[in-house]
């Protein structure tokens, strides 16, 4: 019966264990630690490969990382990360684009803690002095209302970094219509680069623009891709868009900033084209026509057009009947503007010597060919007839047949040496001479010099004088100013031509031997420069060159005189005897102007 007893004790004493042990597995201890042990991106992890350094979790449950700095947004948008929290604990986040703050809340496990960690936008700092800032050169276009007010104007901006992710862009002289708005400066555009390495900028700004248009709102829109830039600007005004489209390229900074016209002229030197054109200084380009020549024969010219190196041009239109404009665009965008001018109408004067009219001699004087027409031309031919009474039968001038430069003759002038039969009416040197004008014997024999009587009516604007010759000194050079003492010089004969324009305020007025050179009535010169000997026919195109103070005036009464001279200083009888000068095909080149 005890031995009962104590085994009904024992196995109630087990019951009472077995009880207590399962009730102490029904009821477990939670934990109550809510910590973010740790927060990395495992590098192994391809979209991972832009960190560089991993994210550190600070005192105040802030997580920070660094990125290279080609990372984009769209790159930190796919990064994964690691995350291990306390045991037990979990975690949620507010996302998982790490181009914005990302929340991590993490509870503790028995849900009594909640701790909150913040991970924080990485810096990203755009290479943007390397890939985007920089000149550019490009194209500019402006449209309002569906009116294209510029087209494919040449143009240049400038971007520069500001503070941050953040560019100033610079647009100088803006214009359309004729009106000047001034500079377009934008500040502070935001930028952004995306994955495929294209950096946008955006902003939206006030302004001020000039001639009337006064305050604006801009916004800005563009791209820069590997160099190549697209810019566009809504210029908001009254109530209306002016929309403003750039397209450029950015420039190296070692691009030749010359934007010169180096030549311009006609394919095939068309015949009717009567002064080739001429590129002025004030970046004009003239030229002129024959007085017949027709619209439709200005409108079939075909430009042969020089740049420099690097530069590229443009034309606005191809109808040189009117003005046309060329732009010159340097390499590093620089823009030069020249403008061929209408022609001007011109009206030529010839002297072809083909035609020639023979003088008869006498017993008192040498017979001698004077050029046509002889109301225009005169020579010393006429004067130097006479010396035949004092042994002289040589001519200071000839009909060239056998050498000329075109049609059926030119004209030889030569230099006599009368030395040996010089007195007070026989100068020891004569000239061969030539001359638009006329020979006054009258007082030949008493003033030498104003027997010439130089000058035409001429009432053009003169341009050009255009000629031949060819030019042989003598070997013997003498100075016969002092008839009673003539001595030899060891010096070169030299050649003179030039044409001279002059007032003449009345008809029978002219200039002579005496003052040609150096009248104050004398307006423009076109005179030759080398004298010197030339053993080939040699061409001359000469601009008339207007003297200090001069201007034509359509008004006034001119003459024109064409003095050639096979002695440079014959009019003071000094020269080589023997010096022979063959003249050409001569041609002044004038302007019609009205009055």
């Amino acid at each position: 019966m005890k031995k009962d007893f104590f085994k009904t004790m024992l196995l109630m004493l087990c019951a009472v264990f077995t009880f207590t042990a399962c009730s102490d597995d029904d009821d477990p201890i939670l934990g109550s630690e809510a910590a973010m042990i740790s927060f990395s991106f495992d590098p192994s992890v391809a979209a991972n490969s832009i960190v560089t350094s991993q994210p550190v979790i600070g005192s105040d449950n802030s997580i920070t990382y660094t990125v290279s700095e080609q990372a984009t947004e769209a790159q930190l948008a796919t990064l994964v990360p690691t995350v291990v929290v306390s045991a037990g604990a979990t975690y949620t986040a507010s996302g998982s684009d790490f181009s914005k703050e990302v929340t991590y809340k993490v509870v503790s496990e028995d849900g009594q803690t909640t701790t909150q960690y913040v991970v924080k936008v990485p810096g990203l700092t755009y290479p943007i002095e390397e890939q985007v800032a920089g000149t550019y050169k490009g194209l500019l276009n402006v449209e309002m209302l569906g009116n294209s007010l510029v087209v494919d104007e040449p143009k240049n901006i400038t971007v520069t970094k500001n503070k941050g992710n953040a560019v100033d862009l610079l647009l100088t002289d803006f214009s359309f219509q004729g009106m000047p708005l001034g500079d377009i400066q934008l500040d502070s555009l935001t930028v952004t680069l995306d994955d495929k390495g294209v950096y946008t900028f955006t902003g939206n700004q006030g302004l001020t623009l000039g001639s009337g248009v006064g305050d604006c709102t801009v916004e800005t829109e563009g791209t820069v891709d590997k160099g190549a830039v697209t810019a566009k600007l809504a210029i908001l005004w009254m109530q209306q868009t002016i929309n403003v489209t750039y397209t450029g390229e950015r420039l190296t900074g070692d691009e030749s900033g010359e934007a010169k016209m180096t030549a311009f002229s006609f394919t095939g030197n068309p015949s009717f084209v009567a002064q080739q054109p001429v590129i002025n200084d004030d970046n004009t380009i003239t030229f002129g026509v024959s007085e017949s020549t027709t619209d439709e024969q200005l409108k079939s010219l075909q430009a042969t057009v020089e740049v420099s190196a690097g530069a590229t041009y443009k034309a606005d239109g191809t109808d040189f009947s009117k003005d046309v404009t060329y732009t010159v665009v340097a390499e590093n965008g620089t823009v030069a503007t020249y403008v061929v001018k209408a022609p001007a109408r011109m009206a030529s004067l010839k002297y072809s010597f083909d035609e020639w009219e023979s003088v008869a001699g006498s017993f008192l004087s040498n017979a001698y060919d004077k050029p046509k027409p002889t109301n225009e031309l005169a020579s010393s031919a006429e004067g130097a007839g006479m010396l035949k009474l004092f042994g002289v039968t040589d001519m200071p001038i000839y009909k060239s047949t056998d050498d000329k430069v075109a049609g059926a003759a030119a004209a030889r002038l030569v230099t006599m040496d009368t030395s040996a039969q010089a007195n007070s009416l026989v100068p020891a040197i004569t000239s061969g001479s030539v001359f638009t004008g006329w020979f006054d014997m009258s007082v030949a024999t008493t003033d030498k010099l104003s027997s010439t009587r130089f000058g035409i009516a001429y009432d053009k604007k003169p341009l050009r004088f255009k000629g031949y010759y060819k030019y042989t000194p003598g070997k013997t050079f003498i100075d016969g100013t002092d008839v009673e003492n003539i001595v030899t010089k060891d010096q070169t004969d030299e050649c003179a031509i030039q044409a001279v324009l002059y007032e003449a305020e009345t008809d029978d007025f002219t200039l002579t031997g005496h003052d040609i050179n150096n009248s104050d009535k004398r307006v423009a010169v076109a005179a030759l420069s080398d004298g010197s000997a030339k053993a080939a026919w040699t061409s001359f195109d000469i601009p008339f060159t207007w003297l200090e103070g001069k201007t034509y005036d359509p008004a006034k009464k001119y003459k024109l005189a064409i003095v050639c001279s096979s002695s440079k200083e014959g009019d003071l009888f000094k020269g080589a005897g023997g010096s022979t000068l063959l003249i050409d095909e001569f041609e002044v080149v004038g302007e019609a102007v009205a009055k």
